[in-house]
């Protein structure tokens, strides 16, 4: 008869699954921790920058939708907001800059 100390007795297989799983919550752990990062310096304005480039890149990857989404962005500045999620967002702008938006529009379209 052998002596069998088992003091391991989860399979190979078992471990392999505990360390994926392992990996998984750290990368999890790792992106929460980044996007946390993030959202403080957005918060602390001090990514406007990127902000501002990440919308322009927004033009080249999907330029029908950000047609449709300044198309919109503009009927709401220019109607004076009447949607109030949108009057919100334009509450950071001076108040000349409907203005200045308008009066593109006015030399620019062609009618």
């Amino acid at each position: 008869m052998k002596n069998l100390n088992i003091t391991n007795p989860e399979p190979p297989i078992y471990w392999q699954a505990m360390a994926r799983m392992a990996a998984m919550e750290k990368a999890a752990s790792e992106k929460e921790e980044l996007e946390n990062k993030v959202l403080d310096a957005l918060e602390d304005n001090q990514i406007v920058e990127h902000a501002a480039d990440a919308f322009g890149e927004l033009f080249t990857w999907f330029p029908e939708a950000m047609d449709q989404v300044a198309n919109r962005l503009i009927q709401e500045l220019v109607l004076g907001g009447l949607n109030s999620n949108l009057s919100g967002i334009f509450s950071y702008l001076p108040v000349d800059a409907r203005e200045k938006i308008k009066n593109y529009l006015i030399e620019n379209a062609e009618i």
